[in-house]
Order: C-alpha cells, then structure tokens, then sequence
C-alpha cells in the first residue's frame, strides 16, 4: 500500500511481505482464500518488531515449504517459486539460495542445477532426502527446539506486562541466550492461528502466565503440553491463593510473582532454576 510505504525500510517490507505469506498461504478449513489485513497499527508494531527469522528458522521454513508442496502435489516440483524468499523469510534470494546450498551440502535435499546470484537463484527438482523428511517430520511434531522461549498471557494487563518486560525478557535472553517472543501485535492483523502454531511448535520452551484466568493462554498451554513442550507457569502469588487456577493445571508447578522487591528477585531465580531444570541445563 502507497500509504505505507514510505514509512518502511527494506528488512521491515521483507518481514511483512513474510507475515503475510504465512497467513494467507495456508487454506482454511474450507478452503476459502485468505485475506490479510495491514493497518497503521500493525504497520505501527512491525516498525519495532521488525527481526526476520534466524537462518535456522529460515532452513526449517524452507523443509517445510518442500515437504508441504511435495505432498500436496504428490509429485516433486520442478522449481522453487521466485519469492521464495519472502516465504521463509530471507533477507534476499542470495541469502536464501546460501541456505538452500547449505541444505544440499548436509544432504538434506536434493536437485540438480543449483545457480545462484546476488539477485536471483534456481535449483532443478529440490526434493527433500531421507533426513530432510525425518526433520520434516520432526518439526510438524514440535521435536524442533527453536533459541526463543513463547509466552502466553492476556495483553495489556500492567500487572504482569512490568513482570514480562522488566523481568522475564530481561533474563532469559541474558542468562540463557534465548530469545523471547509472544503474539502481542499480531493479533490486530488477523493472523494469530496459525503463526501461533508456529512459533509454540518451534520454541524451546513456554511460559504461561494464568493470573488473568485467559482462555488463551491455557490453550496455548494445552497445545505446547500435547507437543511434548516444556511448559512453565506463573501466576500472581495472591490471585493464586486466593483463587487458584483451573484445576487442569492447579496440580502443575506454578512459579508465584507479586511486586515485592524482594520476592521478584527470588522468582527470578526461580525462573531460571525452572528454565535450567526443563531444558536439562545444569552448571
């Protein structure tokens, strides 16, 4: 859209024309097509929030491009579409025929004809090997550990969002090296479903804050427990007392934070002890 345009540089068009992709390449149950709506608010949050997926996600967006295609045409294809690129998130087509190349080197694809330009790259009949299959699979399994924890929570709820910000994103990425993502911003833009799957299907972990009784933060919960994700609850220590949690998770062990000054450095460490002990990471 002209509109918005010129309020964009390169990195945050690529990882718009990328969302997008994600969204409306998937069928609906009923087949219908999907629409994408960008506005100035989503425009708004992808100004700031405007990292492309890591090389490794890219290479496992791409797995996931030729196992999808492959069954649903039954056959190879003969070519990688041109925007490609944008499809798993790649900076450039140079960048993603560097993955497509590292991809062919670990024998986890195959084809003929590789070509590759600062503007352009082809390669005849990729198919996925018997290990470019075996990930496949893995990854629509959730066996994929991506470097990011997800949170799920209820937005705009101060209480928690200083926790989140202040604590919780402060230290993962600073005592494990790991990213930390949710699904605020995306939610304006109509795409929450299946990206959501996404992101929890590749994570390490989840942290699931239950003090606002959401009932989406216990689906996304639910849905990284059935994967076989780590999940990690947290609840404000006087909601949890005085009212519980439902009683699905109530057995589970829940980590209790209030704005004690005291009692926030305690959770902290906590977190990590939980972080440690869920991802077999000791020392």
């Amino acid at each position: 859209d002209d509109n918005f345009d010129g309020q964009l540089n390169d990195i945050q068009k690529v990882r718009i024309s990328y969302d997008v992709r994600q969204y409306t390449d998937k069928p609906t149950s009923t087949g219908e097509r999907r629409f994408f709506s960008i506005d100035q608010k989503y425009i708004d949050y992808r100004k700031s929030n405007n990292n492309l997926p890591t090389p490794a996600e890219q290479a496992t967006n791409l797995i996931r491009f030729l196992g999808d295609e492959t069954n649903k045409n039954m056959s190879p294809i003969r070519y990688l579409p041109d925007n490609i690129y944008l499809k798993i998130g790649a900076k450039t087509p140079f960048f993603c025929g560097q993955i497509l190349i590292e991809l062919h080197d670990r024998k986890l694809i195959t084809g003929e004809e590789i070509t590759i330009n600062n503007d352009y790259f082809s390669m005849k009949e990729p198919l996925l090997s018997l290990a470019g299959w075996e990930k496949y699979e893995a990854e629509k399994k959730g066996k994929f550990s991506g470097n990011y924890a997800f949170i799920a929570y209820k937005f705009n709820q101060p209480d928690f969002e200083n926790i989140l910000n202040n604590h919780i994103k402060q230290i993962i990425p600073e005592r494990f090296n790991l990213d930390v993502r949710d699904m605020k911003g995306h939610t304006e833009a109509g795409i929450i479903d299946n990206i959501m799957r996404q992101q929890i299907r590749d994570c390490a972990f989840v942290i699931a804050d239950l003090t606002h009784k959401n009932n989406g933060a216990y689906w996304e919960a639910g849905y990284a427990e059935g994967l076989g994700k780590p999940v990690i609850y947290t609840c404000n220590e006087d909601i949890f007392q005085n009212d519980g949690t439902h009683f699905d998770t109530n057995h589970c062990t829940t980590l209790m934070w209030n704005n004690d000054k005291d009692d926030l450095i305690r959770f902290e460490d906590t977190l990590e002890a939980t972080i440690r002990r869920s991802l077999n990471l000791y020392g």
